[in-house]
């Protein structure tokens, strides 16, 4: 740095210099005068282009006022104005007083007045500059460096030159550390006191005043200073107080030894300037340092993070996700002790310690008291106010662990100093606490992700049917215990084949699986193959249906399909079993059931007027059950039939109305003891339907009513058209009804409702379940209504028939 000699009270303000611009506006105006003069004594001095050309004379006379200031100004208005006064007297004479005469006179004056005021505000800021500049020449001397040790030693060198003194010292705080440092032209030395020292030097009595000192005659027996000065001679001391702007003490400048007389308030005033400047660049510098700290410091800290925040993604257990924490916020804090306390459900619950000794227990009360009493979705970390955890601490950081709304734990660091930890240092140890709280989060989504996994791979194993997973060409990636058992082979010898060819598809129906495959791949949707024989090489010839799906990833991008394969096998032997039998029911107890019933009624014909009473009875028992038994093969064979879909449903147009009332006339005489009601309408309601399967469904519905309605209850068979072009038939009993749990599945084969009167009536539970299949095979609809204790009704829907044509309207007539 270039030291500079001159003192600094001594103001330089600059001066005018001759350039070549001021010698050209000189010419310019000279020229101009002597043209304007030339053409002001032409005859043609009244055209209107020289009018014009006198008042073009302000501007010369504007220019060398503000260059040169008033009196140049003057001087140029004079001349101009020579020339213009000496063109009165030829103007009186030729015109007389005419307007022009005053033109003249006021434009002299325009040009002194103008010359003036230009000229004064030329001055004012020509002094305006060269204050500024002499300002900025002190300030640059000390602005030009944020260096303490740059400015100090400007500052010791400049006192010296001001002042005539023998040594100047510097007293100042360290802007880092805080404690007091003497700084001289050789450099700078702490100030501590000596363990074991109890007196006090000169030094440390000066930072002890808090005003201007003035020390002389010191080196007399009866001074302050301590005889133990190493051979020192200080005659006399001067000592001034520098201050922050804002009014805080921030050192002492110190003078010693006056080289003649004594110091006096004075030689401070003296100093005055250069103290200000030196102030200021003082104060500057410590900001300069303060601030190169702090960000280094930051810098430091975020470098820790950083790595620390690699190391805590790197793992996921929580123990060693604390015990980093822990280690990382005592290094970027420079504590002496920390704790942290973790309480996350389903995941840990620990307190960790390090640097010194604490009372878990008081940790965990602290914890519950002010996290789990509160909300925690507003509780800040300065608000806590924690009494100090370890001993001997005097200073204390706290930070929250949280992830979104949820707090999982508290990090607390405490040191033994005072004022140890500032703003900055906060925030990095909340940022420490972002990431723990993200690696933790991560290890508790890791330990829930894991847990779903097993139950996953639970399921998956414990699942009856079989489940494969594979690509999109079909190359078998995972296989669970079910398809193993299907396929006959380990799911180490399964992955890496393909599924054609493992499950021993026939040639026509892996075509159509290969092709299902791509299009559920490419489209990203399901399907399903029914009834296929498969024959694996290592197992035995099988029915199944397989279904397949595509699994998505997250940006909904399939990465492979799940196959399920459920085993008909079982079923189909069942089925098979159940056909044998049927078909042995029907061919081998027909012929014994019809022999039984003609034998039954030639005897009760033949033998009627030889039997007794009881007999004739027993004889009428026989064939009644016979019949009864006759009508259950029926119904099974009907079932049978329907489910084999062997049951042909001949549709045609029908006339509803007039069927039902053929059907009820044919009950009446059947059962002419019940009651049965028709609600019919005039229309014959010509539906589409089979007219077998509409009298076994109408049949059905009306035994059942019959059979589980009191004597003297009347039934009710009601026919109505439904907007949605159906028609809708309803049998309606006042029976005991059906509960609610049992209405849904009433329909069901073989089903029976457990109740006093399910002993009492005869029947097998076939016959709403075979109406409810007649319906559904002619486009229709049924259900039940039924409240306990107060009857039920049955309805049913058809389709109605479009069109009414000739052929139907003679039907039925």
């Amino acid at each position: 740095m270039k030291v500079h000699t001159k003192p600094v009270t001594q103001r330089n303000f600059p001066k005018i210099r001759t350039r070549p611009r001021d010698f050209a506006l000189v010419t310019v105006t000279f020229l101009s005068m002597v043209l304007l003069g030339v053409l002001n004594f032409t005859e043609r001095v009244d055209t209107f282009l020289f009018g014009f050309i006198r008042f073009i004379t302000i501007l010369p006379v504007i220019t060398v006022a503000y260059f040169f200031g008033v009196i140049p100004g003057f001087i140029a208005a004079g001349v101009f104005s020579i020339i213009f006064l000496l063109e009165i007297p030829w103007i009186i004479i030729n015109y007389g007083l005419a307007i022009a005469v005053f033109e003249r006179i006021g434009l002299t004056f325009l040009l002194f007045i103008t010359s003036l005021v230009v000229g004064d505000l030329s001055s004012s800021l020509r002094q305006r500059s060269s204050l500024q500049f002499a300002v900025q020449a002190r300030e640059i001397l000390l602005g030009g460096t944020l260096n303490l040790d740059e400015i100090t030693f400007f500052l010791l060198d400049q006192v010296p030159q001001i002042v005539r003194i023998e040594k100047t010292l510097l007293i100042l705080r360290d802007p880092i550390g805080g404690h007091w440092q003497i700084h001289s032209q050789h450099g700078r030395l702490s100030l501590q006191r000596e363990p074991g020292t109890l007196s006090t030097n000169l030094a440390e009595w000066l930072l002890t005043q808090m005003e201007p000192v003035i020390l002389n005659n010191l080196d007399s027996p009866e001074s302050i200073l301590n005889p133990n000065n190493n051979g020192a001679q200080v005659h006399s001391v001067c000592s001034s107080v520098i201050l922050h702007t804002d009014g805080t003490e921030m050192g002492r400048l110190v003078l010693i030894n006056k080289l003649s007389g004594y110091f006096s308030p004075l030689d401070l005033e003296k100093l005055s300037d250069l103290l200000s400047a030196g102030e200021k660049a003082i104060e500057h510098a410590y900001q300069f340092a303060r601030t190169d700290y702090a960000l280094e410091r930051q810098v430091n800290q975020l470098a820790t993070i950083q790595n620390a925040s690699q190391q805590l993604n790197a793992t996921l257990d929580p123990e060693k996700v604390v015990d980093l924490t822990l280690s990382v916020a005592l290094e970027i804090t420079r504590a002496d002790s920390g704790v942290i306390l973790l309480d996350i459900k389903d995941l840990i619950k620990l307190l960790r310690t390090r640097g010194g000794e604490s009372n878990e227990q008081r940790v965990k009360d602290i914890f519950d008291q002010e996290i789990r009493s509160s909300n925690p979705a507003i509780i800040k970390a300065e608000d806590l106010g924690l009494p100090f955890l370890f001993n001997k601490s005097n200073s204390q950081l706290s930070a929250f662990i949280r992830h979104g709304n949820n707090i999982l734990g508290l990090i607390v660091v405490e040191s033994i100093h005072h004022n140890s930890f500032d703003q900055a240092t906060g925030w990095a140890l909340s940022l420490l606490a972002d990431h723990a709280a993200t690696s933790l989060a991560n290890s508790k989504l890791f330990q829930e992700i894991l847990k779903e996994k097993q139950q996953s791979s639970m399921i998956i194993q414990s699942v009856a049917d079989g489940l494969m997973t594979t690509d999109q060409y079909g190359t078998i990636l995972s296989a669970n215990p079910a398809a193993e058992e299907q396929i006959g082979l380990k799911e180490s010898q399964i992955i890496g084949q393909n599924v054609c060819e493992i499950l021993g598809f026939h040639q026509e129906n892996c075509g159509r699986f290969g092709q299902s495959l791509q299009d559920a791949w490419l489209n990203q949707h399901s399907f399903q193959m029914d009834m296929i024989e498969i024959e694996p090489q290592h197992s035995q010839r099988r029915i199944i249906n397989l279904s397949a799906a595509p699994v998505f990833e997250i940006d909904r991008e399939p990465f492979g399909l799940v196959i399920l394969i459920h085993d008909l096998s079982e079923r189909e032997n069942l089925n098979r079993l159940q056909e044998e039998l049927i078909s042995s029911i029907s061919h081998e107890m027909r012929t014994p059931l019809a022999k039984i019933q003609s034998i039954a009624e030639m005897v009760s014909s033949q033998l009627q007027d030889k039997l007794s009473d009881h007999y004739i009875r027993y004889m009428d028992i026989l064939s009644n059950e016979t019949q009864r038994l006759s009508h259950f093969l029926d119904r099974i064979l009907d079932v049978y039939k329907i489910e084999t879909r062997q049951f042909d449903v001949e549709l045609r147009p029908l006339p509803l109305r007039y069927i039902i009332e053929n059907l009820v006339e044919g009950w009446r005489i059947i059962a002419p003891e019940r009651k049965i009601i028709i609600h019919k309408i005039d229309s014959p309601a010509w539906v589409t339907a089979d007219e077998n399967a509409l009298n076994s469904i109408l049949n059905n519905l009306l035994d059942n009513s019959n059979k589980y309605s009191p004597p003297n209850q009347t039934i009710e068979v009601r026919l109505e058209i439904l907007p949605d072009h159906e028609a809708a038939v309803s049998v309606i009993d006042h029976g005991l009804g059906i509960a609610a749990e049992n209405q849904r599945m009433i329909f069901d084969r073989f089903y029976r409702v457990t109740g006093a009167d399910s002993q009492e009536v005869y029947g097998h539970g076939i016959g709403l379940y075979v109406a409810k299949m007649l319906v559904e095979a002619m486009g229709g609809k049924i259900w039940v209504e039924s409240t306990l204790g107060s009857g039920s009704r049955f309805t049913f829907t058809l389709p109605l028939q479009e069109e009414e044509t000739d052929e139907t309207k003679n039907h039925y007539r």
